[in-house]
């Protein structure tokens, strides 16, 4: 089976494209001819698959997913008959990878009513419908429960259209088995004594990912905890906006920028507590590899993986409609050792109940079997 894989951009620190490349090499694994669309790759080459690199010009980002849409028809023109699954909402896929809250419901709650006038939302609307629509054929593959309902509450979208996947970690995310040392090895890297809280936060978009909450949430602690709290920032996104925030809440010095990092796990090992305060977004994979690693976790309910945290009672989310103060309280709650060590015990012993890995194998199984229908 020829099946054709597309994605906007593709580097190798973002969770959609983690799942991207898990889907992709299952499929190369059985056997099936892969080619690879997308106007830009940084990271390693998938071993067995073909790469196209399309040029797309524009001067905004909708403009340019239009350009890539227009482009990715052309170069399919020689294969129609072909199989393509899209990362990026757009028109023409057989089948959606979601990860994603709806941009409509995300539109109506964040922008003006006249916003609905702009090419922007005409343009990222139409894709969304494209593929969520009851007129259209897409099979959604979705990672939430929560969002789809959401698509299922705007589109009318029949529920035999959706594939429910489960939760996709590369085989590479597990909890290193001398945790304490690189532990100990870590945090002496980063000048932090038994004293210190080290609060952790992972973003390749440092705003979609909540850091001027986290950044907030760390200036508003009490004076004895703020002294012994650290922030630590994973990703390599422009942080002048943000050392600036720090800077006017008097906390820059405890704000530590790591850049872009293939050793998460081992932060996480060095951490004490994840920050996820997202604005409605993806999945959030992270949640998941600080699970695993036994790191408690602080996050927005609205995450599509939240209901993990619950499960496994391994931390606390933040309620919907987000509040500041109720994330700064929550924040304070969580520093205390005792509650901190609970957390990381719950979470140790419910990732050893679960599968995190399986997220290729049942996405190509589900289209194999499509395929055989």
């Amino acid at each position: 089976m020829h099946i054709a894989f597309a994605i906007y951009k593709f580097f190798p620190f973002g969770g959609l494209q983690r799942s991207f490349r898990i889907i992709c090499e299952e499929a190369v694994s059985r056997g099936h001819q892969v080619t690879i669309y997308t106007t830009s790759w940084q990271g390693d080459k998938i071993k067995g698959a073909a790469l196209n690199i399309l040029k797309v010009r524009g001067f905004s980002n909708h403009g340019k997913m239009q350009q890539f849409h227009k482009t990715l028809m052309r170069a399919r023109r020689s294969d129609p008959q072909g199989i393509l699954i899209g990362f990026n909402k757009m028109p023409d896929l057989d089948y959606y990878y979601g990860a994603d809250n709806s941009f409509i419901a995300a539109s109506s709650k964040n922008h003006h009513p006249l916003f609905k006038l702009t090419l922007r939302y005409k343009v990222y609307s139409a894709f969304e419908e494209a593929v969520f629509g009851p007129d259209y054929s897409t099979r959604p593959m979705m990672v939430s429960s929560r969002q789809q309902l959401e698509y299922e509450s705007i589109y009318k979208t029949p529920k035999d259209r959706f594939i429910m996947l489960p939760p996709g970690l590369a085989k590479d995310r597990t909890r290193p088995q001398q945790a304490q040392e690189i532990r100990n090895q870590r945090r002496q890297q980063l000048g932090l004594t038994d004293q210190h809280f080290a609060l952790l936060i992972v973003a390749t978009k440092f705003g979609s990912r909540g850091l001027d909450r986290a950044l907030a949430s760390l200036g508003a602690l009490p004076a004895d905890l703020k002294d012994n709290a650290r922030l630590l920032v994973i990703g390599s996104d422009d942080r002048s906006p943000y050392i600036k925030i720090a800077k006017d809440l008097k906390v820059t010095n405890q704000v530590l920028y790591l850049g872009e990092t293939a050793e998460v796990m081992e932060f996480m090992c060095a951490s004490d507590l994840l920050i996820h305060p997202a604005h409605p977004g993806a999945a959030g994979n992270v949640l998941l590899e600080a699970l695993i690693c036994g790191l408690p976790i602080l996050a927005t309910e609205i995450c599509g993986y939240s209901s993990f945290i619950t499960d496994a009672d391994c931390g606390r989310l933040i309620p919907d409609p987000f509040s500041q103060a109720e994330m700064n309280s929550l924040v304070e709650q969580l520093l205390d050792r005792s509650l901190l060590q609970t957390l990381q015990q719950n979470a140790l012993r419910y990732a050893a109940t679960q599968d995190f890995y399986s997220l290729g194998k049942a996405a190509l199984d589900a289209i194999e079997q499509n395929a055989k229908q």
